[in-house]
């Protein structure tokens, strides 16, 4: 009786550890943007699910049974919401894509010691049921950057505090955004699984004469769509002129305070807030883009000159004028005022009724309509996408109408002067605007602004990758 007391004593005591240790299991939203790093054991099972039945699964390397050749094995039940894995190999990795929903979600498979056991996918409408993101101090998130810092030292002497940590360098596969006169480079990349915290280093060039400020605290982390703003940084807030500066910044969960899961495998872009200290009044030489589906101004017409022709020892001299062709002439970019600004906001809105009635005020803009080419910016709680997009060719003036979409039950604010557009690796800041600061809960608001010419002349073309950011 006594040994049977104990054996139920032990079963209990062991129930309960596991019943406390929910770190194998764990949730994240569904994003077709992401690459979801799942770590899988060679003596447990690892499943996913979906929120309905899986369409189709395609892997590399992933086999149905243990004796067909593969580096894991898989089992799904067709019609069913989830599946299986086990690794099959110690250091084995692969990557399997999920079809669900007429959409793919994209899976990075590493073997490890520490693997999930459950890993449950959402869509954003159960998003207040993710597993939240662990709640880091400031002291802990800058430990995170010391051991960034150091992590080829305590990788070699003390590999144990870097086991959990996933590395990548882009010394081989550069990864930069451009900001015309500045850049910023990203160098290495490491993610702290537990702490579900990504840290990066990361190389500002300054391209100017002139010092650029920009506030310290304002790094974000771009994957696809989503936007992740930083936890903590360590920044000078100024990179000197023709000069380089060394950051790190640490980027923590979501937003709405669900988990990452980052994979260190997606493609990135860094976005910073400058500091403005005055326009750049001389454009740097012209230099070719391409030409853009609605089209600025026509062309420059090449000129024809007329110059006298030197005389050569085997030709003479000649009083004829001979016709020499030179290139267009590069004209600084218009600077309109703000009242003209806000004459062109005034014409996108009213751009139907002006073209039915007064054709010749809006002779000269182009349209775009952005419904056979959805762009939409997705911040978790909230999202921005874009409408229609009118070019003031005259005025080398772009006006968007946009849409905000509050996805809460509260009120969310931002600062009504911060839009800016993201086109490639190339941001546009915003010249004037008419939002009201402010997104009703549950609700849409309406708001159009307009981006002038840039300084080096550089073209959007349409239909073009668009992304609007603002600041929260």
């Amino acid at each position: 009786m006594k040994l049977l007391n104990s054996l139920l004593f032990m079963l209990v005591a062991a129930g309960s550890s596991l019943a406390t240790d929910n770190k194998a299991i764990q949730k994240a939203l569904l994003d077709e943007h992401v690459v979801y790093a799942v770590p899988v054991s060679t003596n447990r099972v690892t499943t996913i699910s979906f929120p309905g039945a899986i369409a189709a699964i395609d892997g590399a390397g992933v086999s149905m049974d243990s004796k067909s050749a593969g580096q894991f094995q898989l089992a799904h039940t067709r019609g069913s919401a989830f599946f299986s894995l086990r690794a099959l190999m110690p250091q084995a990795s692969a990557n399997l894509n999920v079809r669900w929903n007429h959409r793919t979600y994209v899976f990075e498979l590493a073997e490890s010691g520490n693997p999930l056991l459950s890993f449950i996918l959402e869509t954003p409408a159960d998003q207040n049921n993710v597993q939240p993101a662990p709640e880091l101090s400031r002291t802990g998130i800058l430990a995170l950057l010391d051991k960034a810092k150091a992590f080829p030292l305590l990788k070699k002497q003390h590999p144990d505090a870097a086991a959990d940590v996933d590395f990548v360098s882009y010394a081989d596969h550069a990864s930069v955004t451009d900001f015309n006169d500045y850049e910023i480079r990203l160098e290495e990349a490491y993610r702290f699984n537990h702490e579900d915290t990504l840290v990066f280093r990361a190389t500002l060039k300054n391209k100017t004469a002139e010092p650029i400020l920009y506030r310290p605290g304002s790094f974000a982390l771009r994957a696809g769509n989503r936007v992740y703003p930083q936890t903590l940084s360590d920044a000078p807030g100024v990179i000197p002129a023709d000069g380089e500066s060394a950051v790190y910044f640490a980027v923590t969960g979501t937003p709405d305070g669900g988990r990452n899961e980052l994979s260190l495998k997606n493609t990135f872009s860094v976005l910073v807030e400058r500091i403005a200290t005055g326009k750049l009044k001389t454009p740097p030489e012209q230099t070719a883009v391409s030409p853009t589906a609605i089209p600025p101004n026509p062309a420059t017409p090449r000129t024809v000159q007329s110059a006298q022709v030197q005389p050569t020892p085997d030709q003479p001299a000649s009083d004829q004028p001979v016709q020499v062709e030179s290139a267009p002439a590069v004209h600084p970019t218009p600077e309109p005022s703000p009242a003209r600004l806000q004459s062109l906001l005034s014409k996108a809105k009213a751009f139907q009724l002006l073209k039915r009635h007064h054709p010749d005020v809006v002779a000269d803009v182009d349209v775009f309509n952005c419904a056979d080419h959805p762009s939409v910016t997705d911040f978790n709680d909230c999202e921005i996408r874009l409408e229609e997009a009118y070019r003031f060719n005259r005025d080398d003036t772009l006006v968007f109408r946009t849409t905000m979409k509050n996805k809460t039950a509260q009120p969310i604010r931002y600062n009504p002067a911060s839009f800016s557009l993201h086109a490639g690796n190339r941001v546009y800041h915003q010249s004037a605007g008419d939002a009201p600061g402010i997104i009703p809960p549950n609700g849409e608001s309406t708001v159009f602004f307009a981006v002038s010419g840039t300084a080096d002349r550089d073209l959007i073309e349409f239909p073009n990758t668009l992304t609007v950011m603002i600041d929260r």
